[in-house]
């Protein structure tokens, strides 16, 4: 499959974005480096996550052709980096001395760690950390063939506004902990309904005298509900702006990036899935434990993000080769079509 520019510069930047939060809301004392953070974890960078995904494979033939492979596919494209990851992080953490709670584990092993949070249970795992994402990204695969059919229907703008609303009530209602899976569904939703009813190119186009101000107006929102001058559940009912806002300008940037950067991003993206799940046995707590004391806040930043990237690396070759054993033994060339 031949990669986009700038779905790839997306991803990068969401999982850089992610990862330099993830230290940073949890380590520093500066209030408005706080607040900057807290307005694009994880509500922007998990919606731009969620959209792209849909965006590149809501029009996939295999959905309508052979599903069956479509889904195999993408079970294989999650699981096996899930099962390599947590591994890894098993024997990082046996390593140190440090107990592993085995049913807990074997929960997140089955890639069901949302229902942790939705059930409102500590994930006593001890490894884990961030698999709701995946979660929330399988049940989207697997809701992607009535996603489909709902949108392609001729009320199918009225069916998106309805599951927005339906996504924006229960998170409001349901008071969840900071997973954003609601996010994650309405932004996936919203990629499958531009997709399939032609309007993706229009919205990765928008000219930037627009999507400036916009992303200009939602990011003043969200800092506006960090600050707490408003309610945090107005950022609840923004969701669906995040990609309008934002992706047209990466698109932009992407087109005026050197070839060098290019590269590097191309990279990057292919194994941002791996150091995402990885990044957590790099931060923190875990920095500590592997790196010991002493450190300041950007030197653990840049150590963990080396170190996170090198394991990425390393498992992902490892990954791509039994994704390729697996597709070999289990189907034959007339289905053998490369999906990503």
């Amino acid at each position: 499959m031949n990669r986009v520019k700038g779905y790839d510069l997306v991803r990068t930047f969401a999982i850089i974005v992610v990862f330099i939060a993830h230290i940073v809301l949890a380590q520093c004392d500066n209030r408005y480096i706080v607040v900057a953070f807290n307005s694009i974890s994880p509500g922007l960078t998990m919606s731009l996550l969620a959209f792209i995904s849909a965006s590149l494979l809501a029009d996939n033939k295999l959905i309508r052709k052979n599903f069956s492979v479509f889904l195999f596919r993408r079970l294989t494209r999650i699981y096996i980096p899930v099962m390599l990851c947590l591994t890894f992080a098993v024997i990082l953490y046996k390593y140190y001395g440090l107990t592993i709670q085995i049913d807990h584990l074997i929960y997140n092993y089955l890639g069901v760690g949302l229902f942790f949070d939705w059930l409102k249970v500590p994930n006593k795992a001890l490894v884990g950390g961030g698999l709701w994402f995946v979660t929330a990204i399988l049940i989207m695969y697997i809701l992607l063939p009535v996603l489909r059919l709902i949108f392609e229907h001729k009320n199918g703008f009225w069916h998106f506004i309805i599951l927005c609303l339906f996504c924006v009530i229960v998170n409001i209602v349901t008071k969840p902990p900071q997973t954003s899976f609601w996010n994650v569904a309405i932004s996936f939703s919203l990629g499958v309904y531009l997709s399939v009813n032609g309007l993706l190119s229009k919205v990765l186009n928008i000219k930037l005298k627009w999507s400036i101000p916009l992303a200009f107006l939602v990011l003043v929102a969200c800092a506006s509900s960090s600050l707490g001058i408003i309610p945090f559940d107005m950022r609840k009912i923004m969701f669906p702006l995040y990609p309008v806002a934002f992706m047209s300008i990466f698109f932009k940037l992407a087109s005026c990036l050197p070839v060098f950067m290019e590269s590097w991003i191309k990279k990057f993206s292919e194994i941002s899935f791996e150091f995402y799940l990885l990044q957590f046995y790099f931060i923190n707590g875990s920095f500590r434990m592997i790196f010991g004391n002493g450190y300041g806040l950007l030197s653990q930043i840049i150590i963990g993000f080396g170190v996170d990237l090198l394991v990425a690396v390393f498992l992902a070759e490892i990954g791509k080769k039994l994704r390729k054993a697996i597709d070999s033994y289990f189907l034959d060339k007339t289905s053998s079509i490369m999906v990503r």
